[in-house]
C-alpha cells in the first residue's frame, strides 16, 4: 500500500493536535516567589532588634496551597512558618520578624517551598537574600586618653617643679624693686 507525502503530513498534524489536547497546560500552575527582603532599620548596632520584612507571593495562573517559609541567617534556620491557606493567583504575603543583630557581615535569606513541594513553572524564584553589615561598637580611644592623662600629669609634676625651684609667689614679690 502506498502513502502519499500528503497523507503523511495530516496523520502527523492530527497526532500532534491530540498530543496537545491530551497534555494539561504547562503554564497553569502556581509558582511561589520570594518578592522581597528587607530590613527597616539603617543603623545596625550588636545587640540591637532589627525587623526583617519578608514578602512572598504566587506568580503563577493557579492558587497556591500552603507552604513552609524560613528566614536563616548565616545559614543558622531563625524561624519558620506557613504562607496563607490559599494564596491566589498574583497575591502576596508579608511576615516580619525580629533579629538581634551580632557585630560582622551577615546574610539573610528566606525561601518559600524550601524542599520543592510545590511544582512550579519556576523553581529559580524561591528564595531572596540580604546582606547586611552590623557595625562594632565605637572603641573609645584608651590611648589617646592616656596619652593626654601622662601630658597632664608631666605638666602638674613639671609646674610644681619649677614652683619650688623659684620658690613661692609671695618671696618673689618681695625680690623685685619697687615700681615708681
Amino acid at each position: 500500500m502506498l502513502v502519499s507525502a500528503r497523507h503523511t503530513v495530516s496523520v502527523i498534524f492530527c497526532s500532534l493536535l491530540l498530543l496537545a489536547a491530551a497534555r494539561p497546560h504547562a503554564a497553569a500552575r502556581p509558582d511561589a516567589t520570594v518578592l522581597g527582603l528587607s530590613s527597616e532599620d539603617t543603623n545596625l548596632r550588636p545587640g540591637a532588634e532589627v525587623s526583617l520584612a519578608i514578602q512572598v507571593g504566587n506568580a503563577g495562573t493557579e492558587a497556591l496551597a500552603s507552604v513552609p517559609v524560613t528566614l536563616s541567617v548565616d545559614g543558622v534556620p531563625r524561624a519558620e512558618w506557613h504562607s496563607p491557606p490559599e494564596l491566589q493567583a498574583g497575591e502576596t504575603a508579608t511576615w516580619k520578624v525580629a533579629w538581634t543583630a551580632a557585630s560582622g557581615e551577615h546574610v539573610v535569606t528566606a525561601t518559600i517551598d524550601p524542599l520543592n513541594d510545590v511544582r512550579e513553572p519556576d523553581e529559580t524564584n524561591n528564595a531572596g537574600s540580604l546582606t547586611l553589615v552590623v557595625a562594632p561598637p565605637a572603641s573609645f580611644p584608651w590611648a589617646a586618653l592616656g596619652l593626654g592623662a601622662i601630658g597632664l600629669a608631666l605638666g602638674f609634676w613639671g609646674g610644681m617643679f619649677l614652683r619650688r625651684a623659684v620658690g613661692p609667689p609671695s618671696a618673689r614679690q618681695k625680690d623685685l624693686p619697687p615700681e615708681g
